[in-house]
């Protein structure tokens, strides 16, 4: 049973993130949790709330994605 040729990255590690990049990944989500869960507790905001928690989760979806392709194709 031959699964074809193997490359060199089969080898490799898997990427984990730097304490810095984790640090950095880390605030990104403290800031998008702020936002989804501030903009229902602020008063002018309220009403705005939903668009807002949306707009940021999905921010911060696109960005956990851009960081997993970048390092997929970086390395």
């Amino acid at each position: 049973m031959g699964h074809g040729p193997r490359s060199s990255k089969d080898n490799e590690p898997m990427w984990m993130p730097s304490a810095e990049e984790f640090r950095l990944l880390q605030m990104m989500g403290l800031v998008t949790l702020a936002l989804i869960f501030g903009a229902r507790v602020v008063p002018p905001l309220q009403p705005h709330a939903t668009l807002i928690g949306t707009v940021a989760a999905a921010i911060y979806v696109l960005a956990g994605l851009t960081v997993i392709v970048w390092h997929a194709f970086a390395g």
